[in-house]
């Protein structure tokens, strides 16, 4: 995976995690 994909990928599940 690219770093912007990791990244992306980490946002999504801090997302989650606020959810």
């Amino acid at each position: 995976k690219t770093l912007s994909e990791v990244i992306t990928l980490l946002k999504g599940e801090m997302n989650e995690v606020q959810a």
